[in-house]
């Protein structure tokens, strides 16, 4: 788990405690649904509401952890965490999603399934230096020539054709970490982070131009902290123009390079979302790049090791073996719940049927967990928004405070049919 992880778990360990005591009971409420809006906290926030009209229920109260990138193994943790300190009345998910992206607790995953011994802690001691010297001469022979044209004609004729099953990249990165004089930026963090947020911010207001401009005059410097390299790479795919794809996955390539050794190093969740996200061609080039830098340094990072696990460009495939990780990790919830006695609940996404058809198929038949239909359909004109049991004729989109006080109602009626709320 990186440093990032670690700071989230303990900080809910810190926080959990706090809201408890003044509760005598207390349902659990974990989620990662979309960043940009107040969804879960609104929602959250109505179904205490509910839950709190009646007197006998005035001391359950709702502990939420909310987060755009919990996925069901952290989820699992953070669970098993709070039932140090207090056993909740019931557990309510709405994860899986993350899982997608956020890769922290797939390796142990494989390696469970495939029986392996578990070598986590099996590093290499090769630094930057020696990395990127192992890819570069990998890369080498795909490296466009710099000789003239009869030169390459001559050479063509006398080198015999390489088979073509073997794949070739076009995505070639650079190796700044070779050239003379390399250190990596440790320039004041204020200021880096100050020339991140203004390099999001033209992204965000869809000013590309502006936006690549910036971040390739922070980026001559050949130094630069990796995570302007995933900036530029974000401005290029979110931009979709032609070759996006492969100028992103070149930046990101180019990212991880100058800073391999550090797993919290954010290109490579960005490596790791364009593999799951993409098909074609070039998620075989990421496969490329994901191979030969695990042979050059084993276990670098859960991105690597998750893309290698899977070992496939093909889109059902990588879903398919993603689809499994979660419905383990729900099993596992579902184990745990039963053993503490804690009703599972499993509060459907509004927008993603695909996770919840894989849930409701996984839990359907436990009887101590549900699952609560939060899922909308579109009405007869294809553009409003409203839950899928409600009279058609009502327009209701996620975001209206309408559409949350139903869900919010549902679940307490749910909770109450149930006997965990009075």
């Amino acid at each position: 788990m990186n440093f990032k992880k670690i700071f989230v778990l303990c900080l809910a360990v810190l926080l959990f405690p706090l809201g408890v005591v003044f509760a005598d009971d207390v349902i659990l409420y974990i989620s990662d649904h979309d960043p940009d809006n107040d969804f879960n906290k609104r929602y959250s926030n109505t179904l205490q509401s509910f839950i709190s009209r009646e007197r006998k229920n005035k001391k359950i109260k709702i502990e939420k952890f909310l987060g755009f990138d919990i996925n069901t193994t952290e989820s699992m943790e953070l669970f098993m965490m709070f039932n140090r300190k207090k056993i909740p009345k019931a557990l309510i998910l709405m994860v899986g999603e993350s899982n997608y992206y956020n890769v922290y607790g797939f390796s142990k995953f494989m390696k469970t399934r495939q029986n392996a011994a578990d070598n986590t802690n099996e590093r290499s001691d090769k630094d930057v230096y020696e990395i990127n010297s192992a890819m570069s001469k990998i890369y080498a022979p795909y490296k466009k020539s710099n000789m003239n044209s009869s030169v390459e004609a001559a050479y063509k004729a006398v080198v015999p054709a390489q088979s073509n099953n073997v794949f070739r990249p076009k995505v070639v990165p650079e190796f700044y970490a070779l050239e003379e004089g390399f250190s990596l930026g440790k320039e004041n963090i204020a200021s880096a982070v100050y020339l991140y947020k203004h390099s999001w911010d033209l992204i965000r207001n869809r000013e590309f131009e502006r936006a690549k401009e910036f971040l390739e005059g922070i980026l001559e410097k050949k130094n630069a902290p990796a995570m302007f390299y995933y900036a530029i790479a974000s401005a290029y795919l979110d931009e979709g123009a032609a070759n996006s794809e492969q100028n992103a996955l070149k930046f990101l390539e180019e990212g991880i390079l100058v800073d391999p050794l550090n797993k919290e190093n954010v290109c490579y969740k960005g490596l790791m979302s364009m593999f799951m996200m993409y098909k074609g061609e070039i998620t075989a080039e990421i496969l490329f790049f994901a191979r030969n830098l695990n042979k050059s340094f084993l276990n670098i990072s859960d991105e690597i090791s998750a893309i290698t696990a899977i070992n496939t460009p093909d889109l059902d495939s990588k879903i398919e073996i993603i689809d499994d990780w979660i419905l383990f990790d729900f099993e596992e919830i579902q184990k745990r719940c039963y053993r503490l006695q804690i009703p599972f609940i499993f509060a459907s996404y509004p927008d993603n049927e695909n996770i919840n058809s894989l849930v409701f198929n996984q839990i359907k038949n436990y009887s101590r967990s549900s699952y609560v239909e939060n899922n909308m359909t579109k009405n007869k004109n294809g553009q409003n928004l409203q839950p899928a049991d409600e009279d058609a004729g009502q327009e209701l989109t996620e975001d209206s405070e309408s559409y949350i006080y139903r869900i919010a109602e549902k679940m307490y009626n749910f909770l109450k049919e149930k006997g965990i709320v009075n």
